[in-house]
């Protein structure tokens, strides 16, 4: 028997498939175990996350912007028009 031939049988066998349940609702699945079946249930998860800083772009906003008129509109409330 090879070890992949090993393998299928344990995993396909019903105590053992228990017996993970039984671990996995104690909470006593090792950390690896658990991390692999989220990641079979849900996809890989990233390891790695792009944190360079963005730069801010800025618009200076006037009142008859006709591009976003109510941009404008919301820039200048509060102030009073002639």
């Amino acid at each position: 028997m090879n070890v992949r031939t090993f393998a299928r049988q344990i995993l396909q066998d019903p105590g053992y498939r228990q017996s993970v349940v039984t671990r996995a609702n104690a909470g006593t699945l090792p950390p690896g175990v658990e991390e692999m079946l989220w990641e079979l249930a849900d996809g890989r998860v990233p390891v790695s996350v792009d944190a360079r800083p963005v730069k801010p772009t800025l618009r200076v906003l006037h009142p008859r912007d006709e591009a976003t008129p109510e941009v404008g509109d919301l820039a200048l409330a509060g102030k009073t028009h002639d």
